[in-house]
Parts: structure tokens; sequence; C-alpha cells
């Protein structure tokens, strides 16, 4: 039957979402947001990666590599290695640390990694650190929706292996992150509810505690008593009114 002499569109896609999210996601989830099925997905992307198997779409990625690549600045080798450490070892290495690591001389490795950062002497090195340390927040970047998404996979993985208090510490740190055990943030978060009195609010918050108590210990980590004592501690100015 031979090779295929055209690509589909979904082999279009999965080479476009290669290139694009290169080290912000996985080959098997290019595949699957390529169309692929997902049961079959880390299968069919490495398929999709062997030149024998598919040469147009190995063709097309080192395509979109070559333009994407001929956006950076044109620096020698040891430019380019400095300044790649630079963006990766940020706070683990020194600029000087880096510099000798590029290749550079241990006596003058201080003044060069000075220099290499001076955009008025090398501005081309600086522009492609800049590059490097932008595509490295990206790959690593962390968002509210993620973190949360990321604890309740991690709540579910463990109700599912009955870690009970496991998965209630989980559910206790999506309620921390989104601040709702966070007295200077409810009134973000009820702002839903901004014409509840306190003891309505409190009601809401102590059906929702007795909701998840399957799911905790006493070794868990809840705010119960904080909660409770909280309409003590915390009283309206008009409480105090005579």
């Amino acid at each position: 039957m031979g090779l295929p002499k055209k690509l589909t569109e979904k082999q279009i896609l999965f080479a476009d979402l290669i290139v694009e999210n290169e080290g912000k996601m996985t080959a098997k989830d290019c595949a699957i947001q390529a169309g692929y099925d997902e049961d079959s997905a880390h299968v069919t992307a490495s398929n999709l990666q062997n030149e024998n198997k598919y040469p147009l779409v190995v063709g097309r990625i080192n395509e979109l590599r070559l333009e994407k690549e001929k956006g950076l600045p044109e620096l020698t080798s040891k430019q380019r290695k400095f300044g790649d450490l630079m963006a990766t070892e940020e706070g683990r290495l020194t600029a000087e640390q880096c510099a000798i690591q590029a290749g550079y001389s241990e006596k003058s490795a201080y003044s060069k990694a000075s220099q290499l950062q001076n955009p008025k002497l090398y501005p081309e090195v600086v522009r492609y650190i800049g590059i490097r340390r932008s595509e490295m927040r990206k790959k690593y970047d962390i968002t509210f929706e993620g973190h949360v998404a990321e604890l309740a996979r991690i709540r579910d993985e463990a109700r599912q292996n009955k870690a009970w208090t496991a998965s209630g510490n989980m559910e206790v740190s999506r309620g921390k992150v989104a601040g709702f055990y966070d007295k200077q943030l409810q009134s973000v978060h009820f702002h839903k509810h901004e014409n509840s009195s306190q003891e309505e609010i409190d009601k809401r918050v102590a059906e929702a505690l007795k909701y998840y108590q399957p799911f905790l210990d006493k070794d868990a980590e809840i705010v119960k008593d904080e909660l409770s004592s909280s309409p003590k501690v915390e009283e309206s100015s008009s409480d105090h009114q005579t």
C-alpha cells in the first residue's frame, strides 16, 4: 500500500501542537487534542514521530521547528548555552557559574557574565535570555484553575483507593487555595451571599463540613474550630450598638 502522500488534518494539527507546546505538553496530550483516541494516544503519538512510519509528519515537525528557530537571535554556541543556563538554572546557579558551565574561562567568567547581560554590549544575548525565561515561565506556569483541578484529581484518586484521610486533606487544600478558610477573603468568596446574615453563612459552612466529614478523621487538618468560633471573634459593629 506504501506510505501516505498527504497529511491528514489530525496529523497536521498534531505536528503543530508538538512544536507550539514543546516543554508544556506531552506528545500523548498533543495526540489527544489533535483528535486521536485517548486510549491509544500514547502509541499513536510515538508512531507519528517515527520517520519510517510517518515521514510527512516528522518532516512537518522539523520544518515548523526551523521556522520557530528563525525568530531566535543568532548566537555562538557558548552564548546560547549561557542563555539557556540563565533561564533553566535561575535561582540555582549564579551568572558567573552559568558562564563557566557554558565554556568561558573561570578567570574571566564573572566579567563575561556581566557583559553578556548588558544590552548595550550583547543585545541579542539579552533578548535570547528573555525569550528562554518566558518559555520557562509558560512551561511551569501555575494557575488557580489548574492548581485546584490537580488537587481534585489527587483527591479523586485517593477516594478510589479508599484513602479517606488523604482525600479529605486534598479537599481542604482546595478550599484553602480558593480562600474559603482565610477570614480576610471570606467577603470575596461569599459575595454572592452578601445579603445573607452571618448566621446563614455559618450554617452553610457547617453543612459543607458535615458533608465532607466521612472523608476526614481526627488527624486531618480542618478548620472546624476556627469557623465555629468565628462569630465570637468577628462580630459586626451593629452587635455592639445598644
